[in-house]
């Protein structure tokens, strides 16, 4: 991780997992979970190999694994397995993003420095279907330790597989996020992390902290190396960045969604695409942001935009 931050003026991140699916024909809503996409890891991990192959040969440093709604609890729920085989699931999603990093390589040998895996970990939400995804009301109803707990059987599978850096992200709650800077710094002092807050204005979280407060409260963690914002509108963005410019924090990372907003009830997007998310990318860059990729309804030909304009802003600067 160290290499690539240092090499690389921007780095790129991939683009939304389930959104490629669903380009695919696949149905990621079909079993009424919150397992979403990653329930392809047991039904059909070679197309989540793909997926991963496609985001690299689109331009992206970083790929994501498919595990963000990962979670033991439905896995055993869902499939009738043990939680042992469930989380044995969890760590498939590491080895086939290898894979996939495997396969590129050999293709692109002169690629330097390597791309890197990051381990998907989404909020509490992604639990059960009992809690609204993308309002943190979840933290008015728990406690502390519950979030830690349900984060941590996962947070150790992902770094037993061999994650680069965890990427700790749609977080929608000032709360949440420290329990999870907490639970990294007590449990897990070796391990490196992104935690990026799921924001619903240009100076909130979803559940309404400030950003720059809860960006400035994580970023006190060793553990975290980079902080920012995904899964939110990209007109908000540049906004969420200046409000934090005047608080200590770790480098940004950012990648938006479409700004279109999921209705959890039907299980879809509502709300107008905002097809111009190249256009905000090199003000991103001046307002700080180290890591620029894209979240829910951003595709491979996305991440090939925003390399391009990376490329460029770093050519202006040599």
């Amino acid at each position: 991780m160290d290499e690539l931050w240092k090499r690389k003026d921007v780095i790129v991140i991939d683009g939304g997992f389930a959104t490629e699916a669903q380009a695919r024909g696949e149905d990621i809503n079909t079993d009424g979970s919150r397992l979403w996409s990653a329930r392809l890891l047991h039904s059909n991990p070679q197309l989540v190999k793909d997926i991963h192959l496609t985001y690299l040969k689109a331009g992206a440093d970083i790929i994501q694994t498919n595990t963000y709604s990962a979670s033991v609890g439905q896995f055993c729920q869902l499939l009738k397995i043990t939680e042992s085989e469930a989380e044995d699931i969890i760590r498939k999603g590491v080895r086939l993003a290898k894979e996939a990093r495997e396969e590129f390589l050999k293709e692109n040998p002169q690629t330097d420095p390597k791309p890197l895996i990051a381990g998907s970990v989404g909020p509490y939400a992604t639990k059960d279907t009992k809690y609204a995804p993308y309002t943190g009301s979840f933290v008015d109803e728990v406690t502390v330790q519950d979030m830690q707990e349900y984060h941590r059987t996962k947070i150790q599978c992902l770094l037993d597989e061999g994650v680069d850096i965890l990427a700790i992200e749609a977080i929608p709650a000032q709360a949440e996020g420290e329990a999870i800077a907490d639970l990294l710094k007590n449990e897990f002092p070796n391990a490196k992390a992104w935690i990026v807050f799921a924001c619903k204005s240009s100076t909130e979280t979803c559940h309404g902290e400030r950003f720059s407060e809860a960006v400035a409260a994580v970023s006190q963690c060793d553990q975290v190396v980079a902080v920012g914002v995904n899964c939110s509108a990209p007109e908000h963005v540049e906004g969420l960045l200046l409000s934090a410019k005047d608080v200590d924090h770790k480098p940004f990372v950012v990648y938006p969604n479409s700004g279109e907003i999921y209705d959890w009830r039907v299980r879809n997007w509502k709300g107008e695409r905002n097809d111009a998310l190249v256009r905000y990318v090199e003000k991103w860059i001046e307002c700080g942001a180290k890591a620029i990729g894209g979240c829910c309804r951003q595709g491979p030909s996305d991440v090939t935009d925003i390399k391009v304009v990376t490329e460029r802003v770093s050519k202006m600067k040599q």
